[in-house]
């Protein structure tokens, strides 16, 4: 059409009518049948594009903007224009990342079938697109470190933690991160084996159980979920994330006085956990808790005032977990006939996505 009036012609436009506006060819996934292709058409003009206001955005991803929401996808593909449209339907590359958000935050589309009367695609097909987003998302966070670096973190959090935990040009001063459990719902399983590895005394339900962790900048994270009857101290033994912060502190040394020097994590728990000796081997690792009375034994002045402060610096981890359940997906639990790998990769996933779409929680 360009060429056509830059040479004084009647541009010739496709219409609806005459040209299938919007068209996808998908190879086939059966067993040796590799070669073979399909191709979807629809005659439909998309349902959202590029001009949806940010209310509406808001309304339906959960993200504040338009903006962030490209600013997530574009940090997932890695910038990569060839990733951020590739299309596993019909639908336009900006249609599949907003349904693919839609539905994971779960306020306006709660299952599939509802995913398919406002979008178009078949069941089979949109799952398929969001196993691929997922897939995409997944690669995002294992790139990504888990971390924030110390000297990040020390730069971007508020200015109350520095009088209590240290500048980052003090000598003495701590990699603070928190950490707690919390647990995603689940069905009773048929199998008594399952049964009973899923079924949490504590919560007394069926239930998958995952770590939640934040630093005082406000950069959150997770850990994989487990079965529901693990404990939680021995979920923090087992699931490699101590060792994992030893290599990451390992390999952020920190410059003070013209020093390269090791600066080991400050886990902070609750009184739950039995995790001293656990962190001290990795690393030398440090532990904050609460401190605990057997019977009626009475706190001194020390360990009252401790466990004040510690009890309110977690108030900002239990926001954390508030956030890190905050997707409808999650809220929902494990259903029958669902995938388990998927509901990892939602856990995993929607915590990394947070940070690029709530304000810190501490």
């Amino acid at each position: 059409p360009v060429n056509a009036v830059a040479a004084g012609l009647e541009p010739s436009v496709p219409t609806l009518t005459d040209r299938l506006p919007f068209s996808f060819e998908l190879k086939s996934e059966k067993p040796g049948d590799g070669k073979r292709t399909y191709s979807q058409h629809s005659q439909h003009a998309p349902k959202v594009t590029l001009d949806i206001t940010d209310a509406e955005v808001h309304r339906r991803t959960g993200f504040k903007t338009r903006d962030h929401l490209l600013t997530y996808v574009s940090v997932v593909c890695n910038g990569d224009i060839s990733k951020i449209m590739m299309r596993s339907t019909v639908l336009t590359w900006f249609e599949e990342w907003f349904a693919h958000f839609e539905f994971k935050y779960g306020r306006t589309i709660t299952r599939l079938i509802d995913l398919k009367a406002e979008y178009g695609p078949s069941v089979m097909d949109l799952r398929k697109m969001i196993q691929d987003k997922y897939s995409l998302e997944v690669g995002a966070r294992d790139r990504w470190p888990t971390y924030v670096s110390h000297e990040e973190d020390c730069k971007l959090r508020k200015s109350k933690w520095d009088e209590k935990y240290g500048k980052f040009d003090d000598k003495k001063s701590l990699r603070v991160v928190m950490w707690d459990m919390t647990n995603i719902p689940a069905c009773a399983f048929s199998d008594p084996n399952m049964n009973r590895i899923t079924y949490s005394v504590y919560y007394a339900m069926n239930c998958f159980k995952g770590g939640v962790f934040v630093q005082l900048c406000g950069w959150m994270g997770t850990a994989p979920l487990w079965t529901g009857a693990v404990s939680d101290t021995d979920y923090n033994k087992r699931a490699g994330y101590i060792k994992e912060q030893h290599q990451f502190a390992r390999d952020d040394l920190v410059m003070v006085d013209g020093v390269r020097g090791y600066r080991a994590f400050l886990n902070i728990y609750d009184k739950g956990y039995r995790a001293k000796l656990v962190a001290h081997r990795e690393g030398e690792q440090l532990v904050l808790q609460p401190d605990f009375a057997e019977s009626d034994r009475r706190f001194n002045r020390t360990q009252t005032l401790r466990s004040a402060s510690v009890a309110s610096d977690r108030g900002g981890n239990e926001r954390a977990v508030n956030v890190a359940k905050r997707s409808w997906y999650l809220k929902r639990g494990f259903q029958p006939h669902s995938s388990a790998k998927q509901m990892n990769h939602a856990w995993m996933t929607w915590s990394f996505q947070s940070n690029f779409m709530y304000d810190p929680v501490l």
